[in-house]
C-alpha cells in the first residue's frame, strides 16, 4: 500500500471502492495502520483546515469571476491570431471583373462597356519672346 493511497483515504480523495481496499487494508496490517497514524499525526493541520473549508467553504473575493473573464479576454485579444475580415467594397472589388468588355445585370440587360476615348495630343510648345 503506497503513501499516496493512504493520503488520498485520509483526504477522503479515493473513488468508494479504493478507500473500501484501504480500510480493509488498514484493519488487517499493523503496519499499514502504523504508517497511516504517522500520516494522520503528519498532516494533522492541513487535515483540519480541509475539514473546515469543506464544512464552511470560504467566498471568493467580490468581482473575481468578472476579473478572471477579462484577464481570459485579454489573453485571447493579445495571443490569439488576428483574422482580417475583407470589407464589403473589397469582395465586391475583387469579383468585379477588371477589364470587362459587357456589364451584366442581374436583370438579365447586359450593357457594353463604353470605350475611351484616346487622350488628346499635348499641346505645341509656346515660346514666348525673351524681354
Amino acid at each position: 500500500m503506497s503513501d499516496e493511497d493512504l493520503i488520498g483515504y485520509l483526504f477522503d480523495l479515493l473513488d468508494p471502492g479504493d478507500r473500501a481496499a484501504v480500510a480493509a487494508r488498514v484493519a488487517t496490517d499493523t503496519e499499514t495502520a502504523a504508517r497511516l497514524e504517522h500520516l494522520r499525526a503528519a498532516v494533522a493541520p492541513v487535515l483540519s483546515a480541509a475539514e473546515f473549508e469543506r464544512e464552511c467553504p470560504p467566498e471568493p473575493r467580490p468581482g473575481l469571476a468578472l476579473r478572471t473573464l477579462a484577464a481570459v479576454a485579454r489573453h485571447v485579444v493579445d495571443s490569439e491570431p488576428r483574422v482580417v475580415e475583407p470589407s464589403v467594397v473589397a469582395a465586391f472589388l475583387r469579383d468585379y471583373p477588371t477589364e470587362a468588355a459587357e456589364l451584366d445585370f442581374d436583370s438579365g440587360t447586359r450593357a457594353r462597356v463604353p470605350q475611351a476615348a484616346p487622350a488628346p495630343p499635348p499641346a505645341p510648345a509656346r515660346r514666348w519672346p525673351r524681354r
